[in-house]
Parts: structure tokens; C-alpha cells; sequence
């Protein structure tokens, strides 16, 4: 049986818009280490929410998971520190594949997402909730690297998301090799000088036409989804890359 991490995390979204270029290269599926289709979940709160209503609901539906021949393995609520009109709150989820996404979501439609929708209505509202199609942006994220000394499933961290454009000189094959740099820069930190960190990088390729209706980001290629397990943790890293020559560059 498939166990289900919910994870409570904080969402920062920093912005980096930089100018269109045709050129892309097949090079992230190939160097990828591990691949997902991962779901972002526009929701609302209800008249009646509360953080223990919230944390009861988590529980029920984490039981309700499991009861289901294709339960989801790996989902995410972002609470967003920049305000905006479209959401109150993000839910992701991670799935293995599309394949696994388009069945479990058949399988949650024709099964308990219409009563469960009801019932936590006053708590929280989610469109995809009984149709897996209203409020839902997808995206096809590659892993460059993977972290050896931290849990890719934290309970609660920070997540950053910068939205990028490919131009001439910085293509595909560019971002793939910085992505396999910072991996390489990160692990050297944490075998050459202990330094446990607890930083994940994802790629993400969204499957829908950008820009969102209604967001402020405008188009971009691509996305870099960035993990701390803290705030602070976040801000040391940031302290630290400002005083050494590494950097992620995106775009000359």
C-alpha cells in the first residue's frame, strides 16, 4: 500500500522573466535522474476554516488515499507569501507519469470526489476536485540531480519558483548543464565540508500555453523550483552562494 506525505509548505515565487528564443533541445529527459508529472491545484478556504479543521480533513483524505486501487503518492499544500487573485493556496501533487495521473483521477471522479468535495466544502474548496480539470496547470519536472543527504519529501520547508525564458544563448542543453553544475556544487558541499544540505532543484516544463489568465507572471519556458527545509536555511544558502563565484545563470 502506498503510504501519502502531505507536506505543509511556504511558497515564495520569484518572477525572472528573460526574452523568448525558438532553440530547444530534447536534453532534459535524457539527463534527467528521475522524472514526474506534477500537478499545481488551484484552492480556496471555506467560511469554516480552521488549522486543526484543515490538519483533521489532511488525515481523512491521507485515509481515503490508501483505500484507492491507484492512491496519489506524493502531494503538497503551498501557502503563498505574495498575494494575488487566482488561489488562496496551491495543492501539488507529484505522479509517476500522466498515465498514472489520467487514471487515478478517473478512478477519484467516478468514485468519492463528488461526496468528498461536498463535505469539505466548508473547509476548502479545490475546482479539480470533481472533474480533475478546473484550476489545474500541469508540468512535466526532471530532476538534473539527486540530494543524497536530505528527504525529498519533507513534512515542512520553503519552496522558491523562478519563471524563466530560454534566449539565444542560453538554451535547453545550457540550463540541463547548470542544473548538473549546481548539482555537482551542492554535493562537494555536502561530502568535502558536511554542510547537510537540504536544497532540491526541479526543472519544470509546463504542459499548458503561458501566460495564466489572470496571473501577473507572463510567459516563460520553463520554471526552477528550488527547496529549503526553513527560511533560514534559505537565506544562509542565498548568504553564501553571494560570497563565492558560484551562481545560476539563465540568461546572459
Amino acid at each position: 500500500m502506498n503510504i501519502l506525505k502531505i507536506n505543509i509548505l511556504s511558497l515564495l515565487t520569484l518572477v525572472i522573466l528573460i526574452s523568448c528564443s525558438s532553440e530547444r533541445e530534447p536534453d532534459l529527459t535524457s539527463s534527467a535522474q528521475d522524472t514526474k508529472y506534477v500537478e499545481y491545484i488551484f484552492c480556496d478556504v471555506g467560511p469554516s476554516f480552521t488549522n486543526d479543521g484543515f490538519m483533521a480533513m489532511i488525515k481523512e483524505w491521507n485515509a481515503l488515499q490508501d483505500s484507492l486501487e491507484t492512491p496519489v503518492e506524493i502531494s503538497a499544500g503551498l501557502n503563498p507569501r505574495v498575494e494575488n487573485d487566482l488561489y488562496d493556496f496551491l495543492w501539488a501533487i507529484a505522479w509517476d507519469s500522466k498515465e498514472v495521473r489520467d487514471k487515478a483521477w478517473s478512478e477519484w471522479i467516478a468514485g468519492p470526489g463528488e461526496r468528498w468535495t461536498e463535505q469539505v466544502a466548508p473547509i476548502v474548496s479545490c475546482g479539480a476536485s470533481t472533474n480533475g480539470i478546473e484550476g489545474v496547470y500541469a508540468f512535466d519536472a526532471y530532476l538534473p540531480w539527486i540530494n543524497q543527504v536530505s528527504d525529498p519529501t519533507p513534512e515542512t520547508g520553503v519552496a522558491s519558483y523562478n519563471f524563466c525564458s530560454y534566449t539565444e544563448d542560453f538554451n535547453e542543453g545550457s540550463l540541463v548543464t547548470q542544473a548538473q553544475q549546481t548539482g555537482q556544487f551542492i554535493d562537494s558541499l555536502n561530502n568535502d565540508y558536511g554542510a547537510n544540505s537540504s536544497y532540491w532543484l526541479a526543472l519544470l516544463v509546463p504542459t499548458f500555453d503561458t501566460p495564466i489568465e489572470g496571473s501577473s507572471t507572463g510567459e516563460y519556458d520553463y520554471a526552477l523550483r528550488g527547496y529549503w527545509d526553513s527560511e533560514e536555511v534559505r537565506q544562509e544558502a542565498i548568504a553564501f552562494v553571494q560570497n563565492t563565484s558560484f551562481s545560476f545563470r539563465t540568461s546572459t
